[in-house]
């Protein structure tokens, strides 16, 4: 149940039309929301993800020469809107924390990222850089969980080391491009998300690395962005998948090379 929400989510984002009444922007954001050394990150209530990712994302094409300074304080202002500790706010966050298949999901150690009580786990490294870039920042975190339901969707499962990993962190990249629109943003976020973790073994950080970069390569060049379908950026993950450029570890020694194929897949 919970994969089909997400995914239904993941079918508004790209290329999505929706009509908001945009308030005035403020000509400068807060110098506090770009020092990587203030918490912006725990300010964020990912029980209401789906909100503040449809109107950043409108928000930016409607006011395209806005500085990435002044949309960031925009986003930070939707964020003390869509939050449960707005006592003003009527809309009901998502119950992520109270349902069985979520506590899983939340324990599971194979996904990018775990949200518990509307907020996101990063490494330090991580929650410096979305500091210093909260709305990229968000969008990262975000095409991390859609990645990570996409792959539960898609496979039935997310595993370690294994293909269904090769995919994940694949179309995780694949799909922060198409959010952001920002390549090298996306490598830093990716970069920063395997330099920060701990305990990883040599073998499966340079995995996961390699993969992460299949995916930037092949979303760069089928011209991956904010204004493609979810068609398209879904056959983009698939094409990556049976490239034959992703990797696997069939053992904890090895790293090798794979061709995925349509029947791998349970849907």
């Amino acid at each position: 149940m919970k994969a089909k929400k997400s995914l239904m989510f993941f079918g508004l984002v790209f290329g999505m039309s929706i009509s908001l009444v945009l308030p005035s922007v403020q000509a400068s954001a807060s110098t506090s929301a770009l020092n990587p050394e203030v918490d912006v990150q725990s300010k964020i209530d990912y029980g209401y993800e789906d909100y503040l990712l449809q109107e950043i994302i409108e928000f930016e094409k409607a006011n395209p020469n806005l500085s990435q300074e002044e949309i960031d304080a925009h986003f930070l202002k939707l964020a003390e809107k869509y939050n449960r500790n707005n006592k003003d706010l009527q809309i009901e966050p998502k119950k992520n924390t109270d349902t069985p298949d979520f506590q899983t999901y939340a324990n599971d150690t194979n996904y990018i990222y775990k949200v518990v009580g509307g907020e996101c786990n990063l490494n330090s490294l991580e929650q410096s850089l979305f500091n210093a870039n909260p709305t990229k920042g968000f969008k990262a975190c975000v095409a991390g969980k859609e990645a990570q339901d996409y792959t539960l969707h898609k496979f039935g499962r997310n595993g370690h080391n294994d293909k269904t990993d090769a995919f994940r962190h694949s179309a995780w990249n694949i799909n922060m491009i198409g959010f952001t629109d920002d390549v090298t943003f996306t490598q830093k976020w990716t970069n920063a998300h395997e330099n920060g973790a701990t305990n990883q073994p040599v073998m499966e950080f340079n995995m996961d690395m390699h993969n992460n970069a299949q995916g930037r390569l092949k979303a760069q060049k089928a011209g991956v962005s904010t204004s493609s379908s979810v068609t398209a950026v879904r056959n983009v993950i698939d094409q990556a998948y049976k490239s034959g450029d992703l990797q696997y570890m069939p053992s904890s020694t090895q790293r090798v090379n794979f061709t995925g194929k349509s029947s791998d897949y349970v849907r």
